[in-house]
């Protein structure tokens, strides 16, 4: 997509959903944070390096928070995003610890370009978050043309920004940076130079979140969202403070992994072949489910003053990042004997946890002790959340009668709640138009 003029790509952003300004803004600013990175934008001595490691995390935490707000825009995710600001005596520090005004101005830009993304997380409206991205992509520009790293890079930066607004923000992550092609000539790494990244450890986890990001695949979305929700008294405490806590995320997220759903052969599809036919169709009804059931949630638990969901439901809420994985996989756009293997196995436990809500929903019907329960009342606000589970049923799998059966079934029980019931004929697929570069499906 191109634009004439900063105003006419304001005025598209006002057009997009809020989701997808984040994951612009953020983008645009990631692509400029290796001039806070390298150590030849600063003066070479210790001075300077200690105010490059105090100030690095801080534009780093909020294109992470940015990032993850694009794929989870949950209430506790939008309040982190409206605290992050960077560290207010190391940004008085810049000018002193650069070589020169026009260094410090780059640096200043690149990281205001992180904190309008940031931003646009946090925005109470659309339109809010179209204005912060805008300003996260000018301020990125700002940023190129301070630190002069080449005649190209300020052009090469305004065309990934282009290409990024032909895709939805669950597909852009799954974009390289540069969309395939190399970093332009000053941000490439051999002009850049050594850089906090790969000479200091405790910067390793923002190492390898970097290189994923750049390369279109970005470190899984549930170990990120541990780690934005990090306090942020944490990350004042400086950089040792933040990798201690990072460490021990990434522990028990291992160990959470380890102990996981099992695998669930008898949900398993024999062939998940329907899903590449339409991908981009397929990601975009599962990133629809992602967000109504993660929304459901969150105003189930605000009406109800509850902090979870009553237990004969609880088998919703490992869904959106079930969900989230299938969706990612498929944004990835590629497709082996392996990949097949892992998505039968994704969408094995996707459907063993859609089985689990059934049977649940049965047991329930039964108990007329919850009619008692203070917030029965207050199970409508999920009803979006439920009727976006047949859409999921229908599209990951490839047969007809058991997903139709499932959904009347569903159906059934949760009019016994309250709700709506569902419509469970067939869908009409959505054909995908032929692929141009950087297009996806309107």
């Amino acid at each position: 997509m191109q634009f004439k003029d900063d105003d006419e790509f304001e005025a598209w952003l006002e057009t997009q959903s809020q989701e997808v300004c984040v994951a612009i803004a953020t983008r645009a600013a990631l692509r400029v944070m290796p001039i806070l990175l390298a150590f030849d934008f600063w003066e070479d001595t210790k001075s300077a390096r200690d105010v490059q490691i105090r100030f690095v995390p801080f534009p780093a935490r909020c294109n992470l928070i940015s990032g993850v707000a694009s794929k989870y825009p949950t209430p506790e995710i939008k309040f982190a995003s409206s605290l992050a600001s960077p560290d207010a005596d190391a940004a008085a520090a810049l000018p002193y610890a650069a070589p020169d005004d026009a260094v410090a101005n780059a640096a200043n830009a690149a990281s205001f370009a992180a904190v309008a993304a940031a931003s646009s997380a946090a925005a109470a409206s659309s339109a809010a978050a179209a204005s912060s991205a805008a300003a996260a992509s000018s301020a990125a520009a700002a940023s190129l043309a301070a630190a002069a790293v080449s005649s190209t890079a300020y052009s090469a930066a305004s065309s990934a920004a282009a290409a990024d607004c032909d895709f939805s923000a669950q597909v852009m992550f799954a974009q390289p940076l540069w969309h395939g092609l190399a970093p332009p000539e000053g941000l490439r790494q051999d002009d850049l130079g050594p850089s906090l990244l790969d000479t200091d450890p405790r910067f390793d986890f923002f190492a390898r979140w970097y290189d994923g990001i750049s390369k279109g695949a970005p470190l899984d979305w549930s170990l990120q969202q541990r780690v934005v929700l990090i306090p942020p008294e944490t990350w004042d405490a400086g950089i040792d403070a933040v990798a201690k806590a990072i460490a021990k995320i990434e522990d028990d997220w291992s160990s959470d992994r380890r102990g996981e759903t099992p695998r669930a052969p008898e949900f398993e599809p024999k062939s998940v072949a329907h899903l590449f036919e339409h991908p981009r169709s397929v990601t975009a009804t599962l990133s629809f489910a992602t967000a109504a059931i993660t929304d459901g949630m969150t105003q189930f638990c605000n009406v109800a003053q509850e902090n979870r969901l009553p237990e004969f439901l609880s088998a919703m809420e490992a869904m959106p990042a079930s969900l989230q994985r299938i969706g990612d996989i498929l944004a990835r756009g590629e497709r082996s004997e392996a990949i097949e293997h892992t998505l039968c196995e994704e969408i094995g436990k996707l459907q063993a946890r859609i089985a689990e809500l059934e049977s649940d929903l049965s047991k329930a019907r039964a108990d007329l002790e919850l009619r008692k329960k203070p917030w029965f009342g207050k199970l409508a606000a999920l009803s979006t959340a439920i009727a976006a589970i047949p859409g999921v049923i229908w599209t990951v799998s490839g047969d007809e009668l058991g997903p139709k059966t499932r959904c009347e079934m569903i159906s059934e029980y949760w009019a016994f709640f309250g709700g709506d019931p569902f419509v469970c004929d067939t869908p009409e697929v959505v054909r995908e138009r032929p692929v141009l570069p950087h297009s996806v499906d309107t």
